[in-house]
């Protein structure tokens, strides 16, 4: 990774509580009354700490504005709906929703945190997807500024009094916030415990998941649920609200200590007509709660379904594939209670969801024509057996040459020999990458799962 960059003087990003007073009253709903939409341009300034990330929430000249006001009437509806399918609690309907927006220390918690923790779950993305131990100090000093400055927000969430209505949002901003801080922790420890990597990497993970309940809330939060080239081009207008708000997102017996269960997300669109479905395997001791958060923000701006199953035990059924195929199955066949029938299947893995992948893709085209292996291994005797239905069938294999635990020239030599066993096989070889999910390359493969046939 490169590191490259000055980091603007701190004058920049102060306001006046004049000028934060003055933003707050130019902060209106747009053409829906139960919709706050935020002007997506405002006070933003890029700040180029890491050259190598391609991060879209710059921490502002001045922070975006809420008014609290404004943000509880949009509540109302939103959190209403969502209460049951994402938030786990009833969220009643309140007879009055109006409330004071004095309380400037709560309000400038809010406007700066937000694209604060953005930016940072933003470049953490970028940073775990290209670790390299030897930059470790380096990144730790060039993150330590938004550290502090969330840690001090965090401190302000979490003493504050939310009005009524905001308190679910106070809440998911927070353990989010709080999911952020492990990151860094992990990330500092990989120093001493290079293990810890796959800790932060979860954390982030979890992170999300805190934030998305408010991706049709708040039009910033929105933005980081999808993907980095739609970000300027998806606004939250209102039928974005609506359709957003008619997505699925289930998790069947899938709690993160146990183990078989799955998740589901699914577009409106997907409950009335075929969409195509995405199949995500996690790697070695990984959970699927964790991996849907990989995709979820690209299958949002794609409109497909996206579904990440766990393994019966700590990995893939490697030596009895029938076993986490049959469970699969099942769930494939649970998630066509929710949705239509895909217009068509990608099949795709980390690690050792990816060699499960190619074992269970490869004997079976009909169900799985399409196969997305990332950083994984082909078992050789899947070479030796007859393949039916191969001329049909495509592969995108995504590998790092950093990768230390399933070698870079050993997926070449994986590609060449399916090449020449007649499937059409594709490498995408990534110089900087080791053995990680490559998050980055997702929209490449999808690209091609998309125009592909």
């Amino acid at each position: 990774m490169r590191i490259t960059g000055a980091r603007p003087s701190a004058q920049n990003h102060r306001w006046t509580a004049k000028s934060r007073r003055g933003a707050l009253k130019a902060c209106r709903l747009v053409n829906h009354p139960d919709v706050l939409i935020l002007e997506q341009n405002l006070y933003r300034r890029p700040t180029p700490y890491i050259s190598h990330l391609d991060s879209h929430f710059w921490l502002p000249a001045g922070p975006k504005a809420i008014d609290l006001y404004d943000l509880a009437h949009a509540a109302r509806e939103i959190y209403t709906r969502q209460a049951t399918a994402h938030l786990g609690y009833d969220a009643g309907t309140p007879e009055s929703f109006a409330m004071p927006t004095s309380d400037d220390a709560l309000v400038d918690a809010i406007t700066t945190g937000v694209p604060t923790l953005l930016q940072l779950l933003d470049a953490l993305s970028s940073i775990l997807e290209r670790f390299q131990p030897q930059h470790l100090a380096q990144v730790l000093t060039l993150l330590e500024t938004e550290r502090t400055a969330l840690r001090a927000i965090c401190q302000q969430l979490e003493t504050a009094s939310f009005p009524e209505h905001v308190a679910r949002f106070g809440q998911l901003l927070t353990l989010a916030m709080n999911q952020a801080e492990r990151v860094m922790t992990h990330l500092e420890a990989t120093e001493a415990d290079p293990m810890r990597i796959l800790a932060a990497h979860r954390s982030l993970c979890r992170a999300k998941e805190s934030l998305y309940p408010a991706a049709t809330l708040l039009a910033p939060i929105h933005e980081f649920f999808l993907e980095p080239s739609a970000r300027r081009s998806t606004p939250l207008t209102p039928e974005a609200i609506t359709t957003h708000e008619g997505a699925l997102l289930i998790h069947q017996d899938h709690d993160r200590g146990s183990r078989g269960g799955c998740s589901l997300y699914a577009p409106a669109s997907a409950r009335i007509e075929p969409r195509p479905l995405i199949i995500a395997l996690h790697g070695g001791t990984g959970h699927g709660r964790d991996t849907l958060w990989h995709w979820l923000p690209n299958a949002r701006s794609r409109d497909m379904s996206l579904i990440a199953p766990t393994s019966i035990d700590d990995t893939w059924s490697l030596f009895q594939p029938e076993l986490d195929l049959h469970a699969l199955m099942g769930h494939l066949e649970t998630m066509g209670q929710h949705i239509e029938r895909p217009s068509k299947v990608l099949l795709a893995g980390m690690s050792d969801g990816a060699t499960f992948s190619l074992q269970i893709g490869l004997r079976r085209p009909d169900l799985f024509p399409f196969i997305a292996p990332f950083s994984g291994m082909l078992d050789p005797t899947l070479l030796i057996e007859p393949l039916s239905g191969i001329a049909t069938q495509r592969i995108y294999w995504v590998h790092g040459h950093f990768d230390t635990m399933f070698h870079f020239e050993l997926a070449s030599e994986s590609v060449t020999a399916l090449n020449e066993r007649g499937l059409n096989a594709t490498l995408d070889a990534q110089s900087d990458l080791g053995h990680s999910f490559a998050a980055s390359r997702v929209p490449a493969v999808l690209d091609w799962f998309d125009r592909d046939e």
